[in-house]
C-alpha cells in the first residue's frame, strides 16, 4: 500500500493552512515481531469506520501504514518552515520530538484520513514504544514541550501564521491530554483544531481534527471509540 501524504506540521493537517505541504512516500515496513497489538485493533479503519462513526467516510484507503520512527521523521520533517520561538518546533510532527527521537526504536502507524459527519477530517496516528514505561516517559516529555509553547508563530514564504494552544488533561479516566489550537493566518479569522493524545501500555494514539468554532462535540465520538479500542487491545494483549 502507498501511504497517504501527510503535512509536516501535524497541528494544521485538518485546517486550510496546510503549512508545509505534503511529504513523499516514506516506504513501508512489516509490523515488527515485538509488537504487542495489531494497529487495526486500535485505529479506526476499514469496515469499522461505518460501525464506529455514524456518517463517516474513508477518504484514501482502509489500511494503517507502518514505518520506522526514522523513516517517518525523514518523510515529514524535511519541509518544516521556521517557527518562533524555535523550541516550539520540536513537537510539530505527530507523536515525535525532533530533538530526541532520531534513531529511536518503535513503530509509527498512520491511518487513512476519515471525513466525519460534520465534514472535517479525522487524522489518526499511533506509535508503539518498547514498553509502557518508555511510552509514559516520552508522553510526559511531549506534553512538557507543548505546554511550554502557549503561543508561537510559523513563518511561511509569504505570510505568518500565529498559533495559540492550551493543553488539558483528557479526563474521563483517559491517560493523556488534549491540545486545543487557535490558528490565525493573514486574513485574521481564526480556525480551530484539536489533538487528543491517549496512552495505554506501550501504545500512544493521536486523533486530530478541525473543530469549526472550537466546539469539540463532533470529535468526541471518535475519541471515545479510539480510547475504548486502545484499552481493549492492550488489556487483551497483556
Amino acid at each position: 500500500m502507498v501511504p497517504r501524504p501527510i503535512p509536516a506540521l501535524a497541528a494544521f493537517v485538518t485546517t486550510v493552512v496546510l503549512l508545509a505541504g505534503c511529504s513523499g512516500d516514506s516506504g513501508g515496513i512489516d509490523v515488527p515481531a515485538h509488537s504487542v497489538v495489531d494497529a487495526h485493533e486500535i485505529l479506526i479503519t476499514g469496515a469499522d469506520i461505518e460501525r464506529e462513526l455514524d456518517g463517516a467516510q474513508a477518504l484514501d484507503g482502509t489500511e494503517p501504514f507502518a514505518s520506522t520512527v526514522d523513516d517517518y521523521l525523514a518523510a515529514r520533517a524535511s519541509d518544516i518552515p521556521p517557527i518562533d520561538p524555535e523550541p516550539c518546533g520540536d513537537a510539530v510532527v505527530d507523536l515525535v520530538l525532533l530533538d530526541r527521537d532520531a534513531g529511536a526504536a518503535g513503530t509509527v502507524y498512520t491511518a487513512p484520513r476519515i471525513r466525519l459527519q460534520n465534514g472535517y477530517e479525522l487524522v489518526q496516528t499511533g506509535r508503539e514504544f518498547a514498553g509502557a514505561d518508555a511510552a509514559e516517559t516520552w508522553l510526559a516529555a511531549y506534553r512538557a514541550v507543548l505546554e511550554g509553547c502557549p503561543e508561537f508563530t510559523v513563518h511561511l514564504e509569504d505570510s505568518d501564521v500565529r498559533v495559540a494552544q492550551t493543553v488539558t488533561d483528557a479526563g474521563s479516566g483517559r491517560d493523556g491530554f488534549v491540545v486545543r489550537l487557535e490558528i490565525t493566518g493573514e486574513a485574521g479569522t481564526p480556525t480551530y483544531n484539536e489533538q487528543w493524545v491517549l496512552r495505554d501500555g506501550p501504545f500512544v494514539v493521536l486523533a486530530s481534527s478541525a473543530t469549526g468554532d472550537g466546539d469539540d462535540a463532533a470529535l468526541l465520538p471518535a475519541v471515545d471509540a479510539i480510547h475504548a479500542r486502545l484499552v481493549a487491545a492492550i488489556d487483551a494483549a497483556t
